[in-house]
């Protein structure tokens, strides 16, 4: 028997190619948050996944779970939130 919220959460409306995902995360590198988001992006979705500092290793460390999930890095930006560096990736499904 499904839970009321698991049953919401099967019958929302889907995403289209339009439709922009995302995913805050802490504590957890990359590669956690690509393979419990990635699998939800539909094809030609984006996934949106802020960063720290350390952005650039987590993206090596992240190449097979990108490569098996079907996501590619479409646009990197930095971003500042009460005067810190931070950044965020732009992944996309093809």
């Amino acid at each position: 028997m499904l839970l009321q919220d698991e049953r919401k959460f099967l019958d929302r409306p889907r995403c289209d190619k339009t439709t922009i995902s995302h995913f805050p995360r802490a504590l957890g590198k990359l590669r956690v948050a690509l393979e419990l988001a990635g699998a939800f992006v539909k094809v030609g979705g984006i996934l949106i996944v802020p960063h720290g500092t350390s952005w650039e290793e987590e993206m090596k460390e992240s190449s097979s779970a990108l490569e098996i999930l079907g996501l590619k890095l479409s646009r990197h930006e930095e971003y500042k939130l009460n005067s810190v560096k931070f950044w965020r990736s732009y992944f996309q499904d093809y």
